[in-house]
């Protein structure tokens, strides 16, 4: 994403420099009958100003389009090398400023969730907790997935959550909860010892692939275990059976999101 972006910014200098070494090499090859590789070195030694002679003599015309190229193919690649060191410096600027800001938002948290992962599961969470709302940091290891995150506004530090010091860096002493959805059980499990440790009242919810694995993550100290598998295998068997209850369901759900947004009576703080 971040290269994608890089490169958009660039399209227009990047053009006009293809641009004027194409012209460059028909040039030489129309005016001078220079061979195509020929016609080609030409034009880019005498847009980078390396000082090298001429492969062939040029002819007065070729002389007058050499001048031209010259003028005209330096100031292009002046203002492509500038658009590139800008966006360069521009770039890391920004992403280490951002990150700085990010940084003391994170170790400002008190009272929080965690969130460990942010794969599907994570970010289906991420979206619950925001719209509540209520304070919650992301721990990602991958780059990509956390340039998600924060294009949707959210707090991320880029890090293995299995690692003690990356869990305190989020504030697990002073944090309210913590999610362990990582992609593996043993991860999990981890995640829920290393949190523990470090926090003992730390409510803690983790994500189980098996059964097996959930009394795992309960040994290990875990408050309550989730598996998504089997709540959305038991949510379709209950859909085809019995979808007035599910439905019902759903309904008090939604309204109860709705009151807990609304009501005068409830701090939205």
């Amino acid at each position: 994403m971040m290269v994608v972006s890089f490169l958009s910014g660039l399209r227009g200098a990047i053009l006009v420099l293809i641009s004027v070494v194409f012209i460059g090499t028909v040039g030489y090859r129309v005016l001078e009958n220079f061979p195509w590789l020929d016609a080609l070195y030409m034009t880019i030694i005498t847009l980078s100003t390396v000082g090298y002679r001429e492969v062939h003599p040029l002819s007065p015309t070729g002389q007058i389009f050499t001048m031209i190229l010259l003028v005209t193919g330096v100031g292009v690649l002046f203002y492509t090398v500038v658009a590139v060191f800008e966006k360069v410096v521009e770039g890391e600027f920004q992403q280490f400023f951002g990150r700085r800001r990010m940084q003391k938002q994170i170790e400002a948290l008190a009272e929080h969730y965690i969130v460990c992962g942010f794969g599907r599961i994570g970010e289906i969470l991420c979206r619950e907790l925001a719209s509540k709302p209520v304070p919650f940091v992301i721990i990602e290891k991958g780059e990509e997935r956390a340039r998600v995150a924060e294009a949707m506004q959210y707090l991320v530090l880029v890090g293995d959550a299995t690692d003690e010091q990356t869990l305190i860096q989020v504030g697990v002493k002073r944090a309210k909860g913590l999610f362990a959805t990582l992609a593996t059980d043993a991860d999990n499990v981890f995640v829920t010892l290393t949190a523990k440790g470090a926090n003992s009242s730390v409510f803690t919810v983790a994500r189980a692939e098996s059964d097996r694995s959930e009394r795992t993550l309960l040994r290990a100290g875990a408050d309550k275990v989730i598996s998504p598998y089997a709540m959305g295998g038991h949510r379709m068997a209950q859909a085809a059976l019995r979808p007035a209850v599910v439905d019902i369901i759903d309904l008090a759900t939604h309204h109860q999101g709705e009151f807990w947004k609304k009501s005068p009576y409830i701090s939205q703080e």
